[in-house]
């Protein structure tokens, strides 16, 4: 595949994935506090299949076309968005290290229990300048429930995507592209 061709593929695969992430983000259950959503999966999986600067900027935009149809303005959660994807990335770039196989899906359930704990306290911050203590530890202990529920389910989804993806995809993808 030639170099060209990777970019192209790559921005493609960045875009539909930000898309996804968008859509998740946007029609998510929200109160002030905390967000039940899903949005983070497609993140990860942008990290996961083409590195971190893809998936930091597929978090960008994410967070962009959030802001525009809810009406919020760039915030630090806009940092942990963009985390969701340049965290998981850097397995991307440390995979061919990797030897084991068997331990792969442990370092990924790593990164994104990384990720969590990352993006929870700087939202948790944000949410402290935006609304003060009284509230903040009023709701903390659901935030927590909430982060604890969405682990397994963000870590399970992201392995099976991704094992989709490099099985699959990946090979019809050459065959598309070579």
């Amino acid at each position: 595949m030639s170099k060209y061709r990777l970019v192209i593929f790559q921005i493609a695969l960045a875009s539909i994935l930000a898309s996804l992430a968008s859509v998740l983000k946007i029609f998510s259950f929200e109160t002030p506090y905390y967000r039940l959503s899903f949005f983070e999966i497609p993140l990860i999986i942008t990290g996961l299949t083409i590195g971190p600067f893809f998936g930091g900027i597929a978090g960008l935009i994410t967070d962009i076309t959030y802001m525009i149809v809810k009406g919020y303005t760039p915030s630090l959660m806009t940092i942990s968005t963009m985390l969701w994807g340049a965290l998981p990335g850097f397995i991307f770039l440390f995979k061919k290290y990797l030897k084991n196989k068997s331990i792969w899906g442990l370092v990924v359930v790593i990164t994104i229990s990384v990720t969590s704990i990352i993006c929870f306290g700087i939202n948790t911050l944000q949410l402290y300048l935006w609304h003060g203590p009284g509230s903040l530890i009023a709701n903390l202990p659901t935030r927590i429930i909430t982060a604890l529920l969405m682990l397994p389910i963000q870590s399970f989804f992201a392995i099976i995507i991704y094992q989709i993806y490099r099985n699959l995809l990946q090979q019809s993808i050459h065959i598309c592209i070579d």
